[in-house]
């Protein structure tokens, strides 16, 4: 299994992908991102303010990151394994953002937003949670071959 051949290797993001093949893609970072803060060792602590203290998973070919989730090291998992390299290159490295120019405030959508003034001010913030329930769960099944 794909799943465990990640596992291995010590790459749980990577691992947590394939843990369910058949759901949607931001369902399998969430669950790699997951598998990864369950997996991982702790930082050392340096004595500063704050802990964790910087970045300790640089051994790491696939890791969790601010910008977009995930951030995937292609050339550094080719070296211990090209076979799965490429299957991650395939599966996850044809996606990019697709938000027109004028939407990119704050860095293409990564961690900020803008609020619709005009729908606050006449719906009221509530209106939100109203909208947020309407929508429909679209992580469905997807057809993968099983791995």
């Amino acid at each position: 299994m794909i799943r465990n051949k990640f596992l291995e290797l010590g790459e749980y993001v990577a691992a947590g992908l394939y843990e369910e093949p058949k759901r949607g893609l931001f369902y399998r970072k969430a669950l790699g991102i997951r598998r990864f803060y369950e997996n991982c060792p702790l930082a050392p602590y340096t004595g500063k303010p704050l802990y964790p203290s910087g970045w300790w998973g640089h051994e790491l070919s696939v890791f969790p990151n601010y910008f977009d989730g995930i951030r995937i090291n292609l050339s550094d998992l080719k070296k211990r394994d090209e076979d799965l390299a490429s299957l991650l290159a395939d599966d996850f490295c044809k996606y990019s953002s697709k938000v027109p120019y004028p939407h990119t405030v704050g860095g293409s959508m990564y961690n900020h937003s803008m609020p619709h003034y005009e729908r606050v001010l006449g719906e009221g913030l509530l209106s939100y949670s109203e909208r947020i329930e309407k929508i429909e769960d679209a992580d469905g099944v997807i057809s993968l071959a099983e791995n």
